[in-house]
């Protein structure tokens, strides 16, 4: 059974107008070349499948999860869209040096199929945001130069926060050379400030492992003064989602 545990970390929703437009919600980030169901060994006759089972648990979790957004924030399950993001910054930076980057587009290409299969999301893809992670960094900078706030060497900038300040990166991936590029934390910000352009409402659903990540992405989102950034509300939920 899946335990909420949630809190609204980037705002507290007020209920607004109805759209036209759906709900998005997040219902996997998973890093590739991970997936959310097993794919089996081939059996007798050389045929490989999903692991059914992992499959229907999938399908219930996310039956669960919007149930209870729809309840608490009186969404009608119709108007939900559900989204996953898929962070293949590692694998795409091995397949830019790779004499056989076929070979780990296919473990990317398991990592989607498993989401669809598992939760039938519409699938996104983390490297895609990395552009305009790159025009962020210099709008968050601009922002924290006019605000005053401490920037560390253009890579990192102390935010304040309801208590203390949040030290967030803005430039640096772990296991990409590039040291200007795009800190995780920025293209998540990337990623949402997408889903608000396209969508009426916000949910993301991750586990509570996620917390101090996603305080940094609260902050930077105040930060650039997302539009919209009213309409998103982060939800945890235990690990066995």
């Amino acid at each position: 059974m899946i335990k909420f545990q949630a809190r609204a970390i980037l705002t507290s929703i007020a209920m607004i107008a109805s759209s036209t437009r759906l709900t998005s919600l997040e219902l996997a980030h998973l890093r590739a070349p991970e997936r959310l169901i097993p794919l089996p060994l081939a059996d007798s006759h050389g045929t490989r499948d999903w692991s059914g089972a992992a499959q229907e648990q999938w399908l219930r979790n996310a039956s669960l999860l919007e149930a209870h957004v729809s309840e608490k924030h009186g969404i009608p399950t119709t108007a939900f869209h559900r989204d996953s993001l898929i962070d293949d910054v590692l694998v795409r930076e091995q397949q830019r040096v790779s004499s056989d980057a076929w070979r780990l587009q296919l473990f990317i290409n398991l990592s989607s199929e498993s989401v669809v299969r598992a939760i039938g999301a519409t699938v996104h893809f983390e490297a895609s945001f990395i552009e305009r992670g790159r025009a962020l960094q210099t709008t968050l900078l601009e922002r924290a130069r006019e605000l005053k706030l401490p920037v560390d060497n253009e890579e990192k900038v102390l935010i304040p926060s309801t208590k203390s300040f949040v030290a967030v990166r803005l430039s640096g991936f772990k296991g990409v050379a590039d040291p200007h590029h795009p800190s995780c934390a920025v293209l998540d910000l990337a990623w949402i400030e997408w889903r608000l352009q396209n969508y009426s409402r916000v949910f993301t659903a991750l586990p509570l492992k996620y917390l101090a990540q996603q305080r940094q992405v609260a902050a930077l989102t105040a930060l650039a003064a997302l539009p919209g950034r009213e309409r998103v509300t982060t939800l945890f939920v235990d690990e066995s989602f």
